[in-house]
């Protein structure tokens, strides 16, 4: 394990079933529409919660709170106050970040009790100082792993596999409770989002085979869609590998972006949501990252469509 303090600024400009204990539709803010936000139970001191179509988690130990994403500065504050009166007198001790992406990372500042510890991976810190962002930097970075031991017995292990969506992407396993994290580049239940922005397709891949293999877990949440189990994280990557092999196959054999979406058969996968509205874009991001990051057409035995 590698950890380190690192610079700290409270702004920096540089498909299991729970039962759900907090629901609340709030007015739109001038940022983002109205959205359902939700706390639910998954016993033992662990929670996800939700703000529209994202989701992080909490989980309360002996000294207080520490929780995943922040998802805003709209949903943190919620967040905070919801933990106020529910957990009267527990701090939020940890902040621990999935990666870099603001989508996920920003409100962290609402989320600060004085004394909260942010950590992050050491690359989403640095993505954050190289584009200026405007996120609450952590307090620890690490480079491989980090491990989170909490008064009472529990335990969130941080995790790196290598690029597969942002910045410094991690999973966090909590042993105790079985439970494993991961945010974007595992999804349950849903295609990946339209055309893949932000993915590592063939690191995404690597990165969950490295998962299965190696980590134990009976309970899967993500940072979007449906909560699962190992086997719902397994058909996750072999619709991944299933997509990518087939476009490659595509670009190989010297077929138009459009012939591919046209054949390639992903039908074993309709029941995923967002199947039919998301597939021709899912196609046209590996197609992208396979042309532009690899440069298969400009191999002499690939021939370019015309």
């Amino acid at each position: 394990m590698v950890a380190k303090l690192f610079r700290s600024a409270s702004f920096l400009s540089l498909t299991l079933a729970a039962p759900v204990i907090a629901a609340t539709a709030l007015p739109a803010s001038a940022a983002a529409q109205s959205e359902t936000r939700a706390i639910s139970d998954l016993g033992d001191g662990l929670y996800r919660w939700t703000a529209g179509n994202y989701h992080s988690f909490f989980l309360v130990h002996d000294e207080g709170i520490v929780t995943g994403d922040p998802l805003s500065k709209e949903a943190a504050r919620w967040l905070r106050g919801e933990l106020r009166t529910r957990f009267p007198g527990k701090p939020i001790t940890h902040v621990l970040y999935s990666h870099n992406h603001p989508d996920h990372a920003y409100g962290g500042e609402e989320l600060d009790d004085g004394a909260t510890q942010f950590v992050a991976h050491e690359l989403a810190a640095q993505a954050w100082v190289l584009t200026k962002a405007q996120v609450r930097m952590p307090d620890i970075t690490f480079a491989d792993s980090f491990t989170l031991a909490l008064p009472g017995g529990d335990h969130v292990e941080l995790q790196y596999w290598g690029t597969n969506n942002g910045r410094g992407s991690v999973s966090m396993l909590m042993p105790e409770h079985g439970t494993l994290h991961v945010v974007d580049w595992i999804t349950l239940g849903r295609l990946p989002y339209l055309d893949l922005k932000g993915y590592d397709v063939v690191g995404a891949i690597a990165s969950i085979r490295a998962v299965l293999d190696d980590v134990e877990f009976s309970r899967f949440i993500g940072g979007h869609a449906d909560m699962g189990g190992p086997e719902d994280v397994r058909r996750s990557l072999a619709y991944l590998e299933t997509l990518h092999e087939g476009v490659l196959d595509g670009i190989i054999a010297g077929q138009s972006l459009e012939e591919i979406q046209g054949s390639l058969d992903l039908s074993e996968f309709s029941d995923l949501k967002m199947f039919d509205e998301w597939h021709d874009d899912n196609i046209a991001g590996v197609y992208r990252q396979l042309v532009d990051n690899e440069y298969l057409q400009m191999r002499p035995e690939v021939s370019t469509p015309e």
